[in-house]
């Protein structure tokens, strides 16, 4: 009886381990290489965020400036314009091709809490600002910017109603705008991408898998943003003694955070690209030789597959990735 159980067990053990060679030995589907970038620095004297860039490669970018925060707009000749007074918080959402900047902004007096009641902009190098708050509202924000100058944004009631609207340049609401124009312009996020699905079903694949993906820039062929890997038993203890408000930790997070054990969320990340079905780390698409420690977010992207972002590099700098068949297209 004996004889006959282990003859019969015989086969399932070959079995498994035919399965495993199998999963082990079988041909893989090679990842493609990544493409190859030059890397721009943008110098920074201050923290900055509310990254954008254009299909010029003009990147604008919010920075803190006196009791509020302002605008810079940088070119790839090197030279910066700062918009806005130290007086009011300015925070972009968009820039199109001519360099048209929207978003929302309050003032912020020297004493007291910034006005909760934020204006919807628009700037542009002829008119400067242009207010787009409407009449009886309580606060309002442009989201986007076409290229023909159409202004994509929200306005909010006294009642609290939330109405989406359309302005153009010169701040005028408009009702009968074409709807194609229309579709394209209330496209959000992954929708923008023109094989939306596939990003949506690796997206939710990863997810599962305990990644965080936090998506900040798209064209119809590309997004980027940053991918933050699974939270290890060491990451969750850095998480608690980050977060506790107990006074005798406080020494220890100091400690701690000199010697570069308690990282965020930011800092155990990298910035992906995703094309063609792939994430890549952008880390791995710049030189070798680079002088760049990391390059730790990836903000947005124009349809020349520019990148802008923000990096190390002996401190936080902006860098603007330039694939290299563009510069050769370019000469």
């Amino acid at each position: 009886m004996k004889t006959r159980t282990k003859i019969a067990i015989i086969p399932l053990l070959l079995l498994l381990l035919g399965g495993l060679l199998f999963y082990f030995l079988k041909p893989k589907t090679p990842k493609p290489p990544g493409p190859s970038y030059t890397i721009q620095e943008i110098p920074l004297d201050t923290s900055a965020d509310s990254i954008h860039i254009n299909n010029l490669g003009h990147v604008a970018y919010a920075i803190p400036r006196g009791f509020g925060r302002s605008i810079r707009l940088w070119k790839p000749d090197g030279s910066q314009k700062t918009i806005g007074e130290a007086t009011e918080y300015l925070h972009i959402n968009d820039l199109n091709d001519r360099d048209l900047i929207v978003g929302f902004r309050a003032r912020r007096p020297k004493l007291g809490p910034m006005s909760l009641s934020s204006h919807a902009f628009v700037w542009s190098p002829s008119k400067e600002f242009v207010d787009l708050g409407l009449e009886g509202e309580t606060g309002s924000w442009a989201v986007s910017v076409h290229e023909d100058g159409w202004i994509k944004g929200a306005s909010r009631g006294d009642d609290g109603t939330q109405t989406d609207v359309i302005w153009n340049h010169a701040g005028v609401v408009q009702e009968n705008l074409a709807k194609d124009l229309m579709d394209e312009m209330f496209k959000t996020g992954w929708e923008v991408l023109a094989n939306p699905e596939e990003f949506r079903r690796q997206e939710e694949v990863m997810r599962k898998k305990g990644w965080k993906l936090s998506l900040q820039g798209v064209t119809k062929t590309q997004a980027v943003g940053i991918l933050i890997p699974p939270e290890t038993f060491s990451d969750r203890i850095s998480k608690t003694i980050r977060e506790s408000k107990n006074p005798l930790i406080e020494t220890l997070r100091r400690i701690l955070n000199r010697a570069g054990f308690l990282k965020t969320d930011i800092a155990r990340g990298f910035p992906f690209l995703w094309q063609d079905g792939h994430f890549f780390d952008l880390n791995d698409c710049i030189p070798q030789n680079s002088e760049w420690e990391k390059l730790q977010l990836a903000a947005d992207v124009n349809d020349r597959r520019q990148i802008v972002g923000v990096g190390l590099k002996n401190g936080t700098k902006i860098f603007v990735l330039t694939p290299l068949e563009d510069e050769i297209s370019d000469r």
